[in-house]
Formats: C-alpha cells, structure tokens, sequence
C-alpha cells in the first residue's frame, strides 16, 4: 500500500509537472514573470497536499545540514561554472528591478524547483522503502539509485512541457538536475538540493535570463 501511494504521487508529479509548461509556455506562451505565477502557485500547492499526507519530522529540513552545506558548495560550483559557460544575455536595469528578479527568478523559482524536482521525488521513494531490509550497503545504494532515477523521471516530465527540451537540449537538464539530487542522497540534507538550485537560478539571472537554460522558458 505504502509503495502503490508513493508511485501515486511520483505519477501525480510527473502529470503536474508535464502539464503546467505545456499549458502555460508551450500553448500560451506566457513570459517568464507571468509564467512564474501559476507554476509557482500549483506547485506550492501539489507540495503542500504532499507533506499534508507526509509530514516531514520537525526539524527535517535542516538535518545533515552540514553535509549538505559542503556538498552544495561543491554542486553549486560547478553548476554556476556552466551557466558562466553560456552566452550571457541582458540582466534586469535598476536595483530594484534586479533584486526584484533574483527573488522571484531566483530565490522563488529555484526554492520551488528544488523542492519539486529534488526533494519530493526522493522523499516518495523513501516512504514506499523505508529502510533497507538486511542493512546492506547494496540495499541502500539500490534504494539511492531507485530515489535518484524518480527525481530524474520528474525532472524529465516537467522539460517536456517545454518546447525548447524536447531532444537533446533535456541531457544537460537531466545531468545537473541528477547532481543537485545527488547532494541530497550523499548527505541527507533536503536543504542541500534546494540551496543548490537557488544558487544556479541566481547565477542564471545575474548572466542573463534570456540566454541561460536554467531559467526556462524561452521563446524565439
């Protein structure tokens, strides 16, 4: 019963996920301020409905946090070397425009993300597998790499509501958001996942939205 809820709920993600860029930049086209709105706004709430049914103990979100901070620090890194990496692009003009964008692009959107995208998925598989049955590290890494493929199967579903990750432009989607997991796994911290896809989302912003895949959509 347990697993059949948490393929239940991975199923749910992957169908909000999907269905929220398909609707909202694919059919509609919305820019990426307005577009923000609704995903953000049923997002939050697929979220919510989820710790409802699955409350996360007090004081989870900062266990491990150490682990999780050192490991950010490496993901992030690396992750912000890549949008470094892409041509850079016009950045919001006035201060208060700018910190306008790095909180609503960046702090919002990329809490929201890592929530969504890293933590939810991982948390769905652990619920159906509470604990490896003999303790054996085999167990464990086996459930790790069960937990890492579900947020990879989320992430997967909610680029494809966008038009510009269908093909090949969804691999480097996949390999950095399977990194950003990656430090939630290794440490235990589900802050780690969401501090790393704020860091990336203003990393994005400050190169230039308009051209950093992090920050999708994008129109021609």
């Amino acid at each position: 019963m347990t697993a059949r809820r948490s393929l239940g709920w991975l199923t749910a993600a992957c169908v909000v996920g999907f269905v929220v860029p398909l609707a909202f930049s694919s059919w509609l086209g919305w820019q990426r301020g307005i577009f923000l709105i609704p995903y953000v706004g049923i997002t939050t709430v697929f979220l919510a409905l989820y710790f409802r049914a699955h409350p996360m103990a007090a004081g989870g979100l900062l266990d491990h946090w150490r682990a999780g901070l050192a490991l950010s620090v490496l993901a992030s890194a690396f992750l912000v070397m890549n949008v470094l990496g892409q041509p850079a692009s016009a950045v919001p003009e006035g201060a208060a425009a700018r910190v306008g964008a790095l909180l609503w692009m960046g702090l919002v959107y990329g809490a929201v993300d890592g929530a969504f995208l890293n933590v939810m998925p991982v948390l769905a598989v652990r619920r159906a597998w509470p604990s490896a049955v003999d303790g054996s590290v085999r167990s464990r890494l086996g459930r790790g790499a069960v937990a890492l493929g579900a947020s990879l199967l989320v992430t997967a579903a909610y680029h494809l509501g966008y038009a510009e990750f269908r093909g090949l432009g969804l691999l480097p989607v996949l390999l950095g958001n399977g990194i950003i997991t990656a430090t939630y796994l290794l440490s235990g911290s589900p802050l780690a996942p969401i501090a790393t896809h704020v860091v990336m989302h203003v990393a994005a912003v400050m190169h230039g939205m308009e051209t950093t895949l992090q920050l999708p959509p994008h129109y021609p």
